[in-house]
């Protein structure tokens, strides 16, 4: 398992006001260290009922050290962190906005 706090569920308040925990995808930091078993944990933990709510896979590669929040709808992050090209190399700026908002609205 890798060092850090950047893999894991990332727990939102949907358009509903239900909980939804979304579960990003998890390279190791663009592939520095195997993740593989890290990139499992959330849906395992799901699947050992950890929590009793909807788990959405995404398919953006994010780590939860890489986006501040303020749980008003604000998101900050870094064009180094996410736009690099050993993270999201086929998605434009644009795509990458488009899927964080989809995210974390509500």
């Amino acid at each position: 398992m890798t060092p850090g706090r950047d893999h894991g569920p990332i727990s939102v308040i949907d358009e509903k006001g239900q909980m939804v925990i979304l579960d990003y995808t998890f390279t190791g930091w663009g592939g520095k260290f195997p993740a593989e078993r890290d990139n499992q944990l959330t849906q395992r933990l799901a699947d050992a009922g950890a929590w009793a709510c909807p788990v959405a896979p995404r398919d953006l590669i994010l780590e939860g050290g890489g986006i501040e929040t303020d749980g008003e709808g604000t998101l900050l992050t870094t064009e180094a962190c996410l736009l690099n090209s050993n993270r999201n190399p086929t998605l434009s700026r644009a795509q990458i906005e488009a899927q964080l908002g989809e995210g974390f609205r509500g």
